[in-house]
């Protein structure tokens, strides 16, 4: 984990960075507000002139020990399964979960990271699954729901 100070200068200079927008987004509504470099011969934006919104330079950047990180400090990463998850370092590392992950292997991950002691930004796990175990899932369902006298009729 990177210590408190410099966090605090990364966000101190993020506060004085400005807004960047995209040219002349606040003029028509269909130019969106994203960023896109100016690149017009006659643009004044391009040319830096005074009155119009600032350009992204290099100069913007944060210190390069914080760049790439969590808010709290951590190095982020991505597990998809829970190899993955044996692989991280507690105390510099934090995990977020893929949003390609079921439930199942989510609950698996999740249960496996409280016993390794790894910090995870997105646990939620569908309340579902959560409440029943797996066969409970499936005793719900009766084969008497399903009558072969509805499906022989379709054909």
């Amino acid at each position: 984990m990177i210590e408190g100070k410099l966090l605090r200068e990364r966000k101190k200079k993020k506060l004085k960075k400005p807004k960047f927008r995209r040219q002349e987004s606040w003029r028509y509504k269909r130019v969106k507000k994203s960023w896109r470099r100016p690149s017009g011969i006659d643009s004044r934006m391009r040319q830096k002139k005074k009155g119009l919104p600032k350009s992204v330079n290099v100069g913007y950047k944060g210190p390069r020990e914080t760049r790439n990180l969590h808010p709290l400090g951590y190095r982020e990463v991505l597990v998809h399964n829970l190899k993955e998850v044996g692989m991280i370092n507690p105390d510099e590392e934090i995990v977020r979960i893929a949003h390609t992950v079921g439930a199942r292997k989510r609950s698996q991950i999740i249960d496996n990271a409280e016993t390794l002691g790894i910090t995870i930004i997105n646990p939620q796990v569908p309340l579902e699954l959560a409440e029943l175990s797996e066969t409970e899932r499936f005793e719900d369902i009766e084969l008497e729901d399903f009558e072969l006298e509805d499906f022989e009729e379709e054909i």
